[in-house]
Parts: structure tokens; C-alpha cells; sequence
């Protein structure tokens, strides 16, 4: 969804309220207790949180940087706040892990939806999580994340039907949105 995701896409860039900034932080906390000290040093309760919200892919995005602007999270829809992949880095046990074979990484890496059989084929492999589930896509023998997706189906249909897409892509490596280091407009 954010294959070509450009600066020039962003329509609004604002700080964020107080209050806002208190229920995001709250959010994300409870979401992922793993990365409370990195929310601290980031987010901290007096600093400063920016939002900009962005049209990619027919999709709205909000993403939540910090004061230089960095985006460390992202909304899809005003849902959930999804880690991006370098904060996914920094923190690998923050989403369910799913992986998929050696012979699906050049798709992946391109911004292809992951089919179900590459992730129930020999090199693959998948925790259980229910439909419509934000999950990191790893490569088989790779160490970091290389997409972050969004199941279509639960983990044990994925296994029974083993056809058709089991996984949307939102974010992944060198994407549009990856290569930005910045939102600063």
C-alpha cells in the first residue's frame, strides 16, 4: 500500500494535541509493553508528537513521528497504530512472526501480496493468529523483518485452503515510504 508512497502525498502535517498525543501513547503502550522505555525517550509526557496524514494507495494513513519527524508508527483508517519496519527492527518480538520461503523473497521485496503457499511450503512458517491480524513477514534464513502485512485469513485456514493471498502487504523493505528518512515537508 505504500509501494510508491512520495512526500508529495502528505496532505496535512500538524503537531498533535495534548490530549491526543496522551490517548496515542496509551494506545501504542498497551498495544506493545515491549517498547514503553523507547515510547518514553521518543514520546516523552512533556515532548512533542507530530502527525501527518497522507492518501496512499486509495487508503488514508496517519503517521506518528516524533520531533524530527521520523515516523515510528502508523494508523491505516484511524485503526490500530502499526509499528513501521525500523522500529519493527529495533523491537522483533513486537508483532506475531510469520515467514515465508527462500523463493518468495524477491516478490516480497517487491511489493507482492504473499500467497499461502509460500508460507505453508517447507521453508515457511506461521503463528496462529485470527483474520485481519498485523503481522512482521520474515525471510527464510534472514534475521530482520523484510514486510509488514495484514492477514486474510486466519492462520489455520491459511493451512487448510493453502491458495490465493494470505497476506496483504502494508509496508516493506525499500518501498516508497522506506526510503524516506523523514516527513519533514
Amino acid at each position: 500500500m505504500l509501494k510508491k508512497f512520495s512526500i508529495d502525498q502528505i496532505s496535512s502535517s500538524n503537531r498533535a494535541k495534548t490530549s491526543i498525543s496522551k490517548k496515542l501513547r496509551k494506545q501504542i503502550i498497551d498495544l506493545y509493553p515491549m517498547c514503553e522505555d523507547f515510547m518514553d525517550d521518543t514520546f516523552p509526557k512533556k515532548g512533542v508528537m507530530n502527525l501527518t496524514t497522507s492518501k496512499a494507495g486509495g487508503t488514508r494513513f496517519t503517521f506518528i513521528m516524533d520531533e524530527e519527524f521520523v515516523a515510528w508508527f502508523f494508523q491505516m483508517r484511524n485503526g490500530a497504530p502499526i509499528p513501521t519496519l525500523r522500529l519493527l527492527h529495533q523491537f522483533p518480538d513486537m508483532l506475531p512472526r510469520f515467514q515465508v520461503d527462500e523463493g518468495a523473497i524477491k516478490f516480497v521485496l517487491r511489493g507482492s501480496d504473499i500467497f499461502c503457499a509460500g508460507l505453508t511450503s517447507k521453508g515457511g512458517n506461521m503463528v496462529e493468529v485470527e483474520e485481519e491480524t498485523v503481522v512482521a513477514i520474515y525471510a527464510e534464513g534472514k534475521q530482520h523483518a523484510c514486510s509488514i502485512g495484514l492477514t486474510t485469513m486466519s492462520t489455520e485456514q491459511i493451512r487448510k485452503v493453502n491458495a490465493g493471498v494470505g497476506v496483504n502487504q502494508i509496508h516493506y523493505m525499500c518501498d516508497g515510504f522506506w526510503q524516506l528518512k523523514t516527513l519533514e515537508s
